[in-house]
């Protein structure tokens, strides 16, 4: 459902008014981002990085995943609509970060989207190592759209270096589409960025 053009003009009218083309489709100033064609905005955390999507891809093909088919699956599901990272990943892996995705909702007849997430969970205890979900999910909605958080840990592998991560994530849907925001962090490694998710939740709009 969204948020609506008047109250996204509102939070967002004067930013896309201040830009030489406020036509454009696609808005990066400062900590602010706006896709208008998939209806998504957004402010990243202060001082955090827009990443580059192919260094991220690159750096994904190197995580060591279980000897599974649906590891290559994965691997080749397609890359994320942006990457936020709170250092550069190239000379950092283990980099608190934010994920947004977006793929056509897939939803069964009268299938609410919390009943998806034990299938998310038994989807990845197949190609991370001691992943699980933490707690119980949570029903919500993000600017009136249907939405489901949960937490997560899996052990992050890759040849040189490993740590437990922290994951927590929002999935949503917005008419026919599914957004999936993965925040990571990696609290024994005193990375800890709960304040920062916080607050680019607060900051999400769907339109």
């Amino acid at each position: 459902m969204g948020i609506g053009r008047r109250a996204f003009l509102q939070a967002f009218g004067a930013s896309i008014a201040s830009l030489g083309n406020p036509l454009q489709a696609v808005v990066l100033s400062d900590d602010l981002y706006i896709n208008r064609a998939l209806g998504i905005a957004f402010h990243k955390p202060p001082g955090w990085h827009f990443a580059s999507v192919r260094e991220f891809s690159e750096l994904r093909h190197e995580q060591i995943l279980k000897d599974d088919e649906l590891s290559e699956q994965l691997r080749d599901a397609g890359e994320p609509l942006v990457v936020i990272s709170k250092l550069d990943p190239a000379q950092q892996a283990l980099t608190p970060a934010i994920t947004v995705w977006v793929e056509p909702a897939d939803l069964g007849d009268g299938e609410a989207l919390i009943e998806c997430i034990p299938y998310i969970e038994r989807t990845y205890q197949r190609v991370l190592n001691h992943y699980r979900v933490i707690g119980k999910p949570i029903t919500q909605t993000q600017s009136n759209c249907e939405s489901v958080q949960f937490f997560a840990e899996f052990l992050f592998e890759q040849t040189s270096m490993s740590a437990m991560a922290r994951n927590r994530c929002l999935v949503s849907i917005r008419e026919t589409q599914m957004f999936t925001i993965n925040m990571f962090d990696y609290p024994t490694l005193n990375q800890s960025t709960q304040q920062e998710y916080d607050g680019f939740l607060n900051s999400l709009y769907y339109v």
